[in-house]
Parts: structure tokens; sequence; C-alpha cells
């Protein structure tokens, strides 16, 4: 069972310390893997035969590989090898069935049950096919194989029309389902052009030519428009529309036009909506919402007026909460403080609930003179611990909902004896990082939530930062703050912030935000390290300070000194905005100068949230409400969060 300690501040410390080294001292006894070794010298000598195996299967020596095979049985990556072995050696439906069952949670699992439902498939074996897990496009297979079972016709049929009207491109071998069911999709008109514009929507290209060959000749200009639209709507849109007609091809080729207008030419393109095709096309009421939302999306971030016209005149009941959000952004953006309260009222009821919104309807309120109104918005706001509960106290000077509570357990170390987790720490050993991931998420899948806060605590004791992190985040257990908001690399971070004017709290919220503490870290986009930064970058920021330390942003050291001089640049271009910085950290200066007001000034949580770019603006308040987190474990007693947040102007 899990036991919340909650004691005076001096006893509660000196209790969590307590447990803390009983947890890592458990934690170290029992996450050693003696199952599959007999000492420290065997284990080594298990990963050097595994990893010479594994060499030697890739080129091909096979009886220097079957020898150290043999010497691996028991060591937990030796499901390694047999997956290899079952992907590159041909049809083996025996083989796979064996592996999947000895292994049912090996995360690389679909490329073999691909190679089975093939094999099914072939064999007709429709009962075998129906206990795999259906996946991506091979979900047509399962469907098929219901139907030749004659088991849930209903089901099938709803959710081939499903797929279909969504655009899914069907395998070859569900040709026969479209045909069994005696669904004649393609020869219906208007179920034709439903698929098209689904597969418009969801981007399945592969479905939107394969529905070419179905398309009348006499509805081929409104197809051959929209493959126009797709290279570039602004190009062909004027090119394409006095051909079209208004008739439901052209209205689908249309909306999707409109739609992908590019954010730069939005004025232009709203011009000849309002002055031409919206009188000349009798669009449905969803295309109309999907239109004009898009327009009015894109003329808000260009700071053009029109958009909060068209955000306002949308029907609130056809909107996706992101499009709810958005509508909302408009009337702050442009300051309509009454709308603003209005659109928050049209939001679903858990979406309104959210601190964000809460915040944003008692924010309203003041603006309107209704402060007794907006007290009650600010209390309710003030109990989540986030961006905007902080802000929300703040406002009507309540204490920041900081707690800590510390977790120990009793129970959940059965989980290290999963396979998944034996796997990691082999990986984890190897230093193999991705494979590393994944059977930690594997594993994290597997667990309950006691075992989960248990393998979170035992990776905090372990030094394993990112993975208590990811860990406690699984659980859903946000209150042991000490564990999700660790600050190692103290020394270094110190030193750095002061080098750089800093507080060291922002330069550990950036590490935290960007990488979780993981040093050897790359992202999609080839940052690196601790501090998350682009080699080319980090190259810059070195030759400008004349860095004499080591040049690997892998090296915690490096990526600590080099980001913390990196805020600082930013931090000296924006004159100090923290706001600013924060954003040009993330998104780049050049985008975020073309952000800025031209002219005057806006306050900076207006500015946060009308930022365009999702990830930047979830990115500036995950920074500042980290920020402030990290005051308080770095021992500030009243850390506040309001006093970052200076007025935006142009620079």
């Amino acid at each position: 069972m899990l036991n919340k300690v909650l004691l005076s501040c001096t006893s509660r410390v000196l209790i969590a310390l307590s447990i803390q080294l009983i947890v890592a001292i458990s934690t170290f006894m029992l996450i050693a893997p003696v199952a599959y070794a007999a000492d420290k010298d065997q284990l080594v000598k298990l990963r050097s035969i595994f990893v010479s195996a594994e060499r030697n299967f890739k080129t091909g020596k096979l009886t220097a590989y079957k020898q150290e095979k043999a010497l691996l049985r028991g060591y937990p990556l030796i499901a390694y090898l047999d997956y290899q072995e079952l992907l590159k050696g041909g049809n083996r439906p025996k083989g796979i069935e064996s592996f999947l069952d000895e292994y049912p949670n090996f995360p690389y699992n679909r490329p073999l049950r691909k190679k089975l439902l093939d094999d099914y498939y072939k064999k007709s074996n429709w009962r075998k096919i129906t206990a795999l897990e259906p996946a991506g496009e091979y979900i047509c297979l399962h469907l098929l194989s219901l139907r030749k079972l004659k088991k849930e016709p209903a089901y099938v049929l709803m959710r081939i029309k499903e797929l279909w009207l969504s655009g899914h491109y069907f395998n070859e071998k569900c040709d026969t389902l479209l045909k069994s069911i005696k669904l004649r999709f393609y020869s219906n008109n208007d179920i034709l052009w439903d698929r098209i514009e689904g597969a418009s929507q969801n981007k399945n290209w592969r479905s939107f030519k394969a529905a070419a060959k179905y398309v009348p000749q006499s509805q081929s200009t409104a197809y051959n428009a929209m493959s126009n639209f797709r290279r570039s709507s602004r190009y062909h849109l004027k090119r394409e529309l006095p051909k079209l007609k208004n008739t439901k091809p052209s209205r689908v080729a249309l909306t999707y036009a409109l739609t992908r207008y590019p954010s730069d030419h939005i004025l232009e393109v709203y011009e000849l909506y309002t002055n031409q095709i919206s009188k000349d096309f009798s669009f449905d009421e969803k295309q109309t919402k999907r239109i004009e939302y898009h327009l009015g999306l894109f003329l808000t971030i260009e700071n053009e007026e029109q958009g909060f016209a068209m955000m306002r005149g949308l029907n609130p009941n056809l909107l996706k909460n992101e499009e709810h959000e958005w509508r909302a952004r408009s009337a702050i953006k442009f300051t309509q403080w009454k709308s603003l309260s209005s659109f928050i009222d049209d939001f679903p009821t858990e979406l309104k609930e959210k601190a964000d919104w809460l915040y944003w309807k008692g924010y309203a309120a003041v603006k309107l003179g209704k402060n007794k109104e907006a007290r009650k918005f600010f209390q309710k706001a003030a109990k989540d611990r986030s961006f905007y509960g902080f802000l929300a106290a703040e406002r009507i000077k309540v204490p920041l909902n900081i707690k800590q509570s510390y977790t120990s357990y009793i129970e959940g170390a059965s989980i290290l004896s999963q396979a998944s987790f034996k796997r990691f720490f082999e990986f984890d050993a190897l230093e193999r990082t991705r494979q590393a991931l994944s059977e930690w998420e594997t594993t994290l899948k597997l667990a309950n939530r006691e075992e989960l806060l248990y393998l979170a605590s035992a990776a905090y004791a372990k030094g394993w930062h990112f993975h208590s992190i990811r860990a406690f985040a699984v659980a859903k257990y946000w209150d042991d703050l000490h564990r999700r908001f660790p600050t190692p690399y103290l020394k270094e971070v110190k030193t750095a912030a002061r080098a750089n004017r800093l507080g060291p709290s922002l330069v550990y919220a950036i590490i935290r935000t960007e990488s979780s503490f993981r040093p050897d870290i790359v992202s999609r986009s080839g940052a690196v390290g601790l501090m998350q930064l682009l080699p080319s970058t980090g190259r810059s920021v070195m030759r400008k300070i004349n860095y004499r330390g080591s040049r690997r942003l892998t090296n915690p050291q490096t990526s600590i000194d080099i980001g913390s001089s990196y805020i600082r640049k930013l931090l000296n271009d924006s004159q100090g905005n923290l706001a600013i910085s924060i954003a040009s950290y993330n998104a780049g200066p050049n985008a975020v100068k073309d952000w800025l007001p031209e002219e005057g000034t806006i306050p900076a949580v207006e500015w946060i949230e009308t930022i365009p770019y999702g990830e930047t603006r979830k990115y500036v308040r995950s920074i500042l409400y980290a920020q402030t987190i990290f005051s308080w474990r770095l021992g500030d007693k009243r850390p506040s969060l309001s006093d970052k947040l200076q007025s935006i102007k142009r620079l």
C-alpha cells in the first residue's frame, strides 16, 4: 500500500530522507538481475556474448552465432535474437505464434503479427485472424474474417462505412469484403465524394488516388482541380474557380482548397470567399464551419480583425475542443471580453472547468468590472497546481497550491520480475537508449498504479530521473514534487546560472521541460543534451564565449554551460523579457518577432495564450510553471509566477 506522509516541514524532510535511503538500498538489492547471472562478472560476460551474437547474425556468421546463442539461454535479450531470426527467416508461422505467446508484450511484435496475418489470409484461417489484435490497414482483414465466420454482421457493416467515409485505404485483400456485403459505394456518387472528402481531410492520399478511376467524366473537372489544389491551393484556386459549378464535387474540392490556403495570404482568400465563393456555392453546415474556422483562425493569427468576426459567427455546437479554445483566443487577441465570457460558456462542461478557462473567465469578468464574480472563478482555478492555477492564486492573494507528499511502498517490487523490465535493465547497461526506452514504456503499460509508483521511486533512487518522471506521469501522481522536480547537477547549474546572471530555477525548468534530465537525448529535429540545443546553435555560442570545456553537447556540464549562455543571449536580445526569451528558445527568435505587437504593449498573459504555435504556447507556460516549482524546491518560501511576466512590446 502507498503511505502518504504529511507532517511538519522539519519532520517531513527527515522522514523523507530516511524513506529515500531505505528505498534506494532495497531498490539496489531488488533491481539487480540475479535470476540470469550468478555475479557481476558473469553478467558482463553475457552482455558481451549477446553483442557478439547479434553482430555475427547480421554479418551471416551463423555457426559462431548459434554457438554464442546457446550460451545465452535464460538471458533476457535472447528474445531479440529470436525476433531477428523470425523477421528475416521467411514464412515460419508456428515459430511466430510461439514467440507471440512467449513474449506477448514485446515492443516490436507488430511486423511479426503482419507476417502471421498474411499467412492466415493465404490459408483462409479466419478464426486465427480474429484472435489477433487488428492494426492499421490490416483491420479490414479482421472485418473480413468476422464476415466469413458470420459473426457480428451489424458491427462489420458499421465499421466498413466508418472506414470508407474517413478515406481509409483498403488493402487489396479486402476487395472481397466490399463485394461480399454488396456495398456498391463507388457507384453511389454522393458516397464516393464523401469518401474523397474524408480521404483529403485525413490525408489518405492512396485512397484519394484510388478513387480517380471511379469518378465520372462529368465530374473529372472537380477531381482534377482538387489534385491541383493539393499541390498549391493559392496558385490554382483562381485558375480553377471559373470551371467549377455549384455541385457536390465542386464544393468538396473548394472546401479542401480553402482550408489549406497559406496563412500569409489569408486576407486575400477571405475576400474571395466572402465576396464570391460563399455566394456562388451552397456549402453544407460542416463545410462552412471548416472553411470559416480556418479563415478565422489564420486571420486571428495574422492580427486581422476579420478573424474575430469569423470566429464569432461559428456554430459552437459543431466545434471540437481545440476549435472552441481558438475561438476564445480570438476574443483575447482582440480584447473582446464580453464575447470571451460568452465563448467560454459555450464550451463543453469538462473544458470550461479546466483551470485555464476558469482563469480566463475571471480575467474577462475583471475587465468587465465584475470583481466579485471574478473572484469566484479565480478561487476555483487556484486549487489547481498549474500555470493558470498559480496566476489565479496570486490574483486573489492566496498561497500557491504547492505541497509535497512523499511516497513510500511496501509492495510493488513484483514489477521487476517482468521480462520487459529485465530487457530494459540490460539495454540500459549496454547504453542502447532507444531499445531501453521502448522496454521502459512497455513496463509502464504493464504496471498497476502501486507498481508504477514503486518504479518511479526506484528509478529516482538510481538517479534515473527521466524514467522516474515518466512513471509518476503514467501513474497520474502529481504530489511528490521532490522526485518529480529533482535537482541533480546542482553545482553545475548554480555555477552556470551565476555566470550568466540567471536564477538556477530557470535553468532547471528548461532542463526538465526539454529533456527530463536525460543527458544523451537527441530530438527528431537534432537537438541534443540536457538543454536540447541544436549543434549549430551550440557551436555558435561556444565561439562567442570562447568556451574551453568539452564540446560534446551530451556532456551535462557543456549542455548546462552553453544552454545558460544561450538563454542569457536571448534575454539580452529581448531587453530582459522572460516570456519572449523562453518562446525564442523553443521556436527561434525569428518566428517570435512576427508574433510581437506592431505598436504599444500587451499583457504577457494575453500574448502567451495567443501564441500561434501550440507547442511553443505550452512550452512557455510549462517553463514558467516549472520555474516557480523549482524556486520553491531551492528554498524560496514564497515563489511568484506573475512577477516574471513583463508586458510585451516590439523590440
